[in-house]
C-alpha cells in the first residue's frame, strides 16, 4: 500500500493533538491550524521535525523549511486532522464511490473535507447520504468540480536526454518526459538499468503494461521501452479506493533506457512560457518535497515551456477520464493553476529553491478541458509515483542528481611523439550532472581546464579527472610514447 501525504499529516496530528493542517498563505508564510493556538511554540518544534525528516539531507531544503517554521503563524482549527482523516475513510466507503462524485480532499486551508460533484443536482444527492452517516455535516463542503482529461501535441532532438523534453510513441502523438530515474533494488543492491518516467496516458494503453517503445523527439528515434504501468485497483485490493471505483495513486509509467545518452537529475529550463531552451540552460533536481497549499510551483512542458502557478490542493482525489464515459479515481493528487496545453502531459512539476536547484513535486497529468477558464491542472506527487512504480519493479526509484553516474571522460590528442614538442590535449565530458566544475590533469603533465598544453620528454601516462556540479568524478587516461624516430605532428610546436 502507498502512503499518502494525508497519512503523514494524520501521524503528525497524533504527535500534536489538535493539529488541523498546514498551508502557505497569500504572503508565502506557513500557517498551522491548531485547536489551541497558544501551543504555537510546541507546534513549531513538531512541524520542524516533521519537515526535516522529509528534507532527504538537502541542506538548502532544510534551511528553507527552517525559515518557514521560524515565521509560522497559527489559526484556530475546528477539527483535528485525525478526526477529518477518520471521517474521510467513512466517506470513502459510503459516498466517494457515487458516479457523480468527481473529487474528494481533506482541505488544510479550510480545515474541512471537500467533495466535488458533476452538477448542482448531485449536491442534494450527496447531502441526503451525509445525514445518515456518523460525520458532522458542517465538516464537509460539497461543490461542483470537474473531471480531468490528459493532454497530448512538438520539439527537437535533445541529447543527452533530460527532463522536460518531447517524447512520442505513435505518429502525431507527443508528450513530455518527466524525470530520469535510477533504481535501488530491495535489499540495497544496485539496478544497473536506468529509467525515465512520464504520464501513463502518454502510452499505448493507459494504466496497462504493453512494453512498447518511446522515442525522443518522436517514435522514429526510440530511447526506451515501457517496464511498469500498474493496472487500476479496486477497494478489495486496497481499501483506499472507494467501493465501485477503480483507482491508481499516479498517472505515471516507467520506461527503461536503451542505447542512448541521457543526464540524470536535471530538467530543461527555458525562459518563461517558452518551449525552446539553450542546451546549457538546465537545473539540477536536489530533492523531493511534500507540497503545501499556497506554494508557488512551476512546470516544464514541450508545448508551453516553463509556466508557474499556485498549488491549490495538496492531496485531492480526482476523477480521470480514460475512455468514453469511463473514469478512474486518482488518489491524493496535487492541483495547481499553472498554464499547460496539449503535449505538456508528463511535464515535471517542480519548486525552485533559494540556491537555484529544484525539488521534484510531481508529474503533470492534465487539465479540466470542460471548464478551461477554471485553470485547474492536476499532477501526481513524486512520493506516490516513486512508490507505485518502484514497488512494481521491486526497487526504490531515485530522481535527484546525487544518484547520477559520474561523467564519462575521453581524451583527444597525440599518443606517439618525438621529444621536445609542445602539443595540446583536450578532455571531453558527457553524462553526470553538467556543467562540469573542474578538470584536473596529472601524470606526464599537470594543470587544470579542459585543455592542457605542454612538452612531454619521457613516455608515460596522462590522467584527467572531471568533477561535475553534483560532485561526481569521472576520469580517463592515455599513454604517450616518446620516440626520437616518431614523426613531428604539424599541430605541435617546437
Amino acid at each position: 500500500m502507498v502512503r499518502t501525504y494525508d497519512d503523514d499529516l494524520a501521524d503528525l496530528a497524533a504527535q500534536l493533538p489538535g493539529f488541523g493542517g498546514l498551508y502557505l498563505d497569500s504572503t508565502g508564510e506557513l500557517v498551522v491550524q491548531l485547536k489551541d493556538v497558544s501551543r504555537l511554540q510546541e507546534a513549531k518544534a513538531k512541524v520542524q521535525q516533521f519537515l526535516l525528516t522529509r528534507s532527504g539531507g538537502n541542506s538548502v531544503l532544510a534551511h528553507e523549511y527552517a525559515r518557514y517554521v521560524d515565521g509560522m503563524k497559527a489559526v484556530r482549527a475546528r477539527y483535528d486532522f485525525r478526526e477529518l482523516h477518520s471521517w474521510y475513510r467513512i466517506l470513502r466507503k459510503r459516498v466517494f464511490g457515487l458516479g457523480t462524485v468527481t473529487m474528494s480532499d481533506i482541505n488544510e486551508r479550510r480545515n474541512r473535507i471537500m467533495i466535488g460533484v458533476t452538477d448542482t443536482a448531485s449536491i442534494q444527492l450527496v447531502d441526503e447520504l451525509l445525514v445518515r452517516l456518523p460525520v458532522p455535516r458542517e465538516a464537509i463542503i460539497v461543490q461542483v468540480f470537474p473531471r480531468f482529461k490528459g493532454q497530448a501535441s512538438l520539439q527537437g532532438t535533445v541529447r543527452p536526454v533530460i527532463g522536460g523534453v518531447q517524447i512520442g510513441w505513435i505518429p502525431g502523438r507527443v508528450c513530455t518526459l518527466s524525470y530520469n530515474v535510477a533504481s535501488v533494488l530491495t535489499g540495497g543492491s544496485v539496478d544497473y538499468n536506468w529509467y525515465f518516467v512520464t504520464a501513463s496516458h502518454c502510452t499505448d494503453k493507459i494504466w496497462a503494461l504493453t512494453g512498447h517503445s518511446m522515442g525522443q523527439p518522436t517514435e522514429a528515434s526510440p530511447i526506451g521501452v515501457e517496464v511498469s504501468d500498474p493496472p487500476l485497483f479496486d477497494s478489495q485490493q486496497d481499501p483506499i479506493c472507494p467501493p465501485g471505483k477503480l483507482c491508481r495513486y499516479s498517472d505515471a509509467a516507467l520506461f527503461r533506457y536503451g542505447a542512448t545518452t541521457w543526464t540524470h537529475g536535471v530538467v530543461a529550463w527555458p525562459a518563461d512560457s517558452q518551449p525552446f531552451f539553450e542546451t546549457t540552460r538546465i537545473i539540477s533536481v536536489h530533492g523531493t518535497l511534500p507540497p503545501f497549499e499556497g506554494m508557488l510551483v512551476e512546470k516544464v512542458g514541450r508545448t508551453t515551456g516553463r509556466t508557474a502557478g499556485t498549488l491549490l490542493f495538496s492531496c485531492i482525489d480526482v476523477e480521470r477520464e480514460y475512455g468514453p464515459h469511463t473514469f478512474a479515481r486518482l488518489i491524493c493528487q496535487g492541483l495547481a493553476n499553472y498554464d499547460a496545453d496539449p503535449g505538456d502531459s508528463g511535464a515535471p512539476v517542480v519548486r525552485v529553491l533559494s540556491d537555484g536547484t529544484l525539488v521534484a513535486l510531481g508529474i503533470h497529468g492534465g487539465e479540466d478541458v470542460a471548464n478551461p477558464g477554471w485553470g485547474y491542472k492536476v499532477f501526481s506527487p513524486t512520493g506516490q509515483w516513486r512508490s507505485e512504480l518502484g514497488n512494481d519493479i521491486g526497487g526504490t526509484l531515485q530522481v535527484t542528481a546525487d544518484w547520477a553516474p559520474p561523467p564519462v571522460v575521453s581524451i583527444s590528442g597525440h599518443t606517439y611523439l618525438p621529444p621536445g614538442l609542445s602539443c595540446t590535449w583536450t578532455a571531453s565530458a558527457s553524462g553526470g550532472v553538467p556543467p562540469y566544475a573542474s578538470y584536473q590533469w596529472s601524470g606526464v603533465l599537470s594543470g587544470s581546464g579542459n585543455q592542457i598544453t605542454g612538452v612531454v620528454w619521457e613516455s608515460g601516462w596522462l590522467y584527467v579527472q572531471v568533477t561535475d556540479s553534483a560532485g561526481h568524478v569521472g576520469e580517463n587516461s592515455i599513454f604517450i610514447t616518446i620516440d626520437p624516430n616518431a614523426p613531428a605532428p604539424p599541430d605541435c610546436q617546437e
